[in-house]
């Protein structure tokens, strides 16, 4: 399973992807002062839920909230083990994007 972060500045989104769909959802507040524990101990209430953290395989993080990059990739790696993947400006997808 996949873990999908996307950041924004009302809300934070988690979705769990399974074989290519997503299976679950959760909102969080987005709260700059909140510390990668902080946000562990809000996510991981959620997650024990629905899987267990082994199943775990990777994670992908989107934000527009500049304070929190370092939140997410830091609690990723610390309780997670993992190293994510992270979309920003500039990343080369193989995309093309017609305006």
């Amino acid at each position: 399973m996949i873990l999908l972060f996307d950041i924004g500045n009302t809300n934070i989104e988690l979705g769990i992807v399974k074989n290519d769909e997503i299976i679950k959802t959760y909102r969080f507040e987005t709260n700059t002062k909140l510390t990668e524990d902080d946000y562990y101990q809000k996510i991981n209430t959620s997650l024990n839920q629905y899987l267990k953290v082994e199943n775990i395989e990777g994670a992908i993080i989107s934000s527009v909230v500049p304070q929190l990059d370092y939140v997410f990739l830091h609690l990723i790696e610390k309780y997670y083990d993992i190293k994510p993947f992270i979309v920003k400006p500039g990343l080369k997808s193989g995309l093309k994007i017609m305006i």
